[in-house]
Formats: C-alpha cells, sequence, structure tokens
C-alpha cells in the first residue's frame, strides 16, 4: 500500500514539474516574441555607440579618398577626379576651372580599378531615406568657421554625404568637435558658408557632412 501511494505521490510530483516546466517555456516564448516585435519595430535604430562606429568608418573613408586624390595630384597622373566611380582615364576629359569655366585634361573616376580604392559604399543607416552615397563636388565654394578654403572663394573639390540623420551628424560632430550640438549652415548661389567642419544642417532638416580634398 505504501508503494502505491510513493509511486502515486511521485507521479503527481512528475506532472507538477512537467507543467512548471511548461509555463517556463510559455514565459520565455513571449518575452521572445516580445524581443522580436520590439526588434521589428525598432527597423534601423542604431544606438549612440553603433553610430559613433559607423561615423569612424565614414571617417577613415573619408580619409582614404582624400589620400588617393593627393597622391594622383601630386605625380600629375591627372588633373580633376571626374566622379566617384569607376571611369576610365580620359586624356580628354572636361576639366572644372577654380575660377570658373572649364577646360579639356586628364580626368578619371576615383574607384577606377587602377586606381586601388575600389568602391567605398558608406554605411547605409547614416542616412534619412535608408540609402545613400558619397558625393564629389568641384563647382562650389566652401568655408568654414570663417574661413574660405583654400584661402579664396574659387571652386572646392569636396566629398559630401547629404541628408544623413540627427544621429549621424551629432555622431560626427561629437567625434570632431567633442560636442554633438546640431549648428546650422548658409548657402548663397554656389557658396557654402559652414559653422565648423563636420556636419551642418541646412534649410532646417538638410544634413550634409562635407569633407575637403582640395581648397583653391
Amino acid at each position: 500500500m505504501f508503494l502505491i501511494r510513493h509511486a502515486k505521490d511521485m507521479n503527481e510530483e512528475n506532472q507538477g514539474n512537467v507543467l512548471f516546466l511548461i509555463l517556463v517555456a510559455v514565459v520565455l516564448f513571449a518575452a521572445l516574441s516580445y524581443a522580436v516585435t520590439q526588434s521589428s519595430r525598432g527597423g534601423g535604430n542604431v544606438s549612440e555607440e553603433q553610430m559613433q562606429l559607423k561615423m569612424s568608418q565614414v571617417m577613415q573613408q573619408a580619409a582614404q579618398m582624400k589620400y588617393a586624390v593627393d597622391r594622383l595630384y601630386l605625380m600629375n597622373t591627372v588633373e580633376q577626379i571626374e566622379a566617384l566611380d569607376s571611369t576610365a582615364l580620359n586624356n580628354s576629359g572636361t576639366v572644372e576651372l577654380p575660377g570658373g569655366g572649364t577646360t579639356t585634361g586628364v580626368t578619371v573616376g576615383l574607384f577606377e580599378p587602377s586606381i586601388g580604392t575600389g568602391t567605398i559604399t558608406p554605411p547605409q543607416d547614416i542616412f534619412e531615406a535608408g540609402t545613400g552615397s558619397w558625393q564629389y563636388f568641384n563647382t562650389y565654394s566652401f568655408s568654414f568657421a570663417g574661413e574660405e578654403l583654400g584661402g579664396t572663394s574659387d571652386f572646392d573639390e569636396v566629398i559630401a554625404l547629404s541628408l544623413i540623420t540627427p544621429e549621424a551628424c551629432a555622431a560626427i560632430n561629437k567625434m570632431m568637435h567633442g560636442d554633438s550640438s546640431e549648428v546650422v549652415g548658409t548657402s548663397s548661389g554656389s557658396a557654402y558658408t559652414y559653422t565648423h567642419t563636420g556636419c551642418n544642417t541646412f534649410n532646417g532638416t538638410d544634413r550634409w557632412f562635407i569633407y575637403p580634398l582640395k581648397g583653391n
């Protein structure tokens, strides 16, 4: 009789353990489902630490392109970069003159295979639209903190990231200036005035990061 009662008690205990394990599994599954749901709702949200890492990558890319351009100009290999693409060396390319107008000279795409940079793509979640690329400009003049790039109002050569997120803008400013505050730039015709190097906001919403390649 004792053995029968003992077996019955053990059976009830096992059933209780199984029910407890099932309850734990249900709770864990619910927690996991909630986490996945929150993650999916978060979309492309990036933490401040992750954004700092991404903007460090951006700075490395910019420095890599600046080095490649300096090397090309120093060696007199080309007279001007044509675009940030793989356009082949062109001995009759269009060269934008610093003071305005054009002439004919040797141009090339910065990502042309023989240059060695490869195609450089910035992190995509730093852009408001979720996608974007580096841009190259050579028909605008830039000044930073009241000083003309290159010392004159002639056209400069820069690379840029446009319409980046407020988080990306704050991260690059904190990295470069120790202050993540948003600063405002102004433009007039082909002249752009930046409060400082880094990210400046134009028209209240358009956040641009400009990296100088060559001042004129």
